[in-house]
C-alpha cells in the first residue's frame, strides 16, 4: 500500500503510524519527528527497497526462518568472548528462543529483559539500555585486556 502511494507515502505513514514518530521524539531534534517516518518509507518503499531486500536475503524461506541462524552460530564463538542477550519485555521477538540459546551459554553470557521496551529497546527505555550496554562493554574490555596482557591497542 505504501509503495503504491508514491510521494504521498510519508504523509500516509504520519497519519496511520504516528507511533513510529513519537517513539523516537525524545532522541531527535525538535520538530524532526517525521524524519523517522520518511526514513522508514524510503528504505522500504523505494524502487529498490533496501530494507525489504536485505530482510529477504537473510531469510531461508517465506516464513521468516533465518538462512544462517544465530542460535546455531553463537555457541561456536570463542568461549572467552562475552555475549549479552537484550530483549524488551514487550517485544514481538521470540524471547524464548534467545533464552534457550543463553541457557547453553550461561557461563559466558548474560540475558536481560529491558522493562517497558518493545523491539526498539534503545528508544523505548534508553537509560536501561545504556546501562546494559555499558556492562557488556566493560566485560568486552576485560576480555581484550586478558588477550593483550593489559596493553592498549
Amino acid at each position: 500500500v505504501i509503495r503504491v502511494a508514491g510521494p504521498w507515502g510519508p504523509d500516509l505513514m504520519t497519519k496511520f503510524r504516528p507511533d513510529l514518530a513519537t517513539k523516537f521524539a525524545d532522541v531527535l531534534p525538535p520538530n524532526t519527528e517525521t524524519t523517522v517516518l520518511h526514513y522508514i518509507y524510503h528504505i522500504n518503499a523505494a524502487e529498490n527497497p533496501a530494507g525489504e531486500e536485505a530482510f529477504h536475503k537473510l531469510m531461508h524461506d517465506d516464513f521468516g526462518n533465518a538462512r544462517n541462524p544465530l542460535a546455531d552460530r553463537l555457541p561456536t564463538i570463542d568461549s572467552a568472548i562475552p555475549i549479552s542477550f537484550l530483549y524488551g519485555t514487550k517485544t514481538w521477538m521470540d524471547r524464548d528462543a534467545g533464552y534457550e540459546v543463553w541457557e547453553g551459554m550461561k557461563q559466558r553470557a548474560c540475558y536481560h529483559l529491558i522493562p517497558k521496551a518493545g523491539h526498539h529497546i534503545y528508544a523505548d527505555n534508553p537509560d536501561e539500555f545504556l546501562k546494559r550496554v555499558g556492562t557488556a562493554i566493560k566485560k568486552w574490555d576485560r576480555y581484550k585486556e586478558k588477550q593483550t596482557g593489559g596493553k592498549k591497542k
